[in-house]
């Protein structure tokens, strides 16, 4: 026979799936849960949680094939993956859905039994119509649930979340067979703060060695015990370019890249703090020698004789050693 099933949303606009069968006693349409259906969380980071849970007993005993929904959300947890999709499907619903003032008027449905005031939230329309020219601009409703579908695996390492957010986790098993799926119970946790950068402390006139990892950041700070009118920074950077920041009392003084040795001199303020942030580039790490001094008369790079070429001899080479030379510089200098 024909069987016709009507469906009446009473409240407002919904979701739902229907599965029909002829053979309700030998059908199990809905994946079973295991004895304990809570998903744990097994590692916790600043941009990575660990979530793990136990296999359902549809797969290992009942031999029919599952796949595992994980749903990721900063709101709550999640019922049923049916309302997941629900959530999920009603941003293109919203789209989809009819306009007042450009697909219809408001007062088409005055007499449809719809309220003329304002009291029905999910009926009323706006008393005003639209007007005629130009197209009415809709924001798109933002929806910020994750939905990954893993396959039979049940443990599964979610990243690129915010560190120090809550979010919340569900897990679903779904009957590949029959698209039906039973909820886990869901669990929520916070990812870790940031961690916090220490500031290296400078000393005046005294090197200090530097390592700022790839696309990382380093903070440095330099506060002259003396009254000063200038303070001068050398920055050697020893591998890949630098993007260099520093701050007096919080003002912004200079910004810009440094490769190679660079000096940079600026004027000084009374018990003024210089704050000085190095940020790493896209390419490498990056290894940087600074020096800041509020006496900047004595060169604090070793400088350089016009000729700079090494000059190696020939007939002094053996198997095992050479012998080079290179002009001297008119200071006393160790030579590595």
């Amino acid at each position: 026979g024909l069987y016709q099933l009507d469906l009446l949303s009473t409240e407002k606009d919904t979701h739902f799936k229907v599965y029909a069968t002829t053979t309700p006693e030998s059908d199990q349409p809905y994946p079973e849960l295991p004895y304990d259906p809570r998903v744990d969380v097994t590692s916790l980071g600043r941009t990575t949680i660990t979530l793990a849970w136990k296999p359902s007993p549809t797969a290992s005993l009942l031999k029919q094939p599952i796949q595992y929904c994980v749903v990721i959300n900063k709101e709550h947890n999640f019922k049923s993956l049916c309302a997941v999709e629900a959530k999920l499907s009603a941003d293109d619903a919203f789209m989809m859905a009819p306009k007042p003032g450009l697909d219809f008027s408001p007062f088409d449905f005055a007499h449809f039994g719809f309220p003329s005031d304002n009291s029905g939230k999910e009926r009323s329309f706006q008393a005003k119509p639209f007007p005629k020219l130009g197209r009415h601009v809709y924001s798109r409703p933002k929806v910020d649930i994750q939905k990954i579908c893993i396959g039979n695996k049940n443990i599964f390492t979610v990243s690129d979340l915010k560190p120090d957010t809550q979010y919340y986790f569900d897990v679903f098993v779904v009957n590949v067979n029959s698209n039906m799926s039973t909820a886990y119970v869901g669990t929520f946790a916070r990812t870790k703060e940031e961690a916090k950068q220490k500031t290296v402390e400078l000393k005046d006139g005294k090197v200090t060695d530097i390592f700022v990892k790839r696309k990382g950041a380093k903070f440095l700070r330099f506060a002259p015990v003396s009254s000063h009118q200038k303070v001068t920074f050398f920055i050697h950077s020893c591998l890949d370019a630098v993007q260099i920041q520093v701050r007096r009392d919080g003002k912004l003084l200079l910004s810009q890249n440094v490769e190679g040795i660079q000096q940079f001199q600026l004027r000084g303020k009374p018990k003024a703090k210089y704050l000085i942030r190095l940020k790493g580039n896209k390419k490498g790490a990056s290894v940087l020698k600074i020096l800041a001094t509020t006496r900047p008369t004595k060169q604090s790079f070793p400088s350089l004789p016009e000729d700079t070429r090494i000059k190696a001899f020939d007939k002094l080479r053996t198997c095992s050693s050479a012998t080079v030379a290179w002009l001297g510089t008119q200071e006393r200098n160790k030579f590595c």
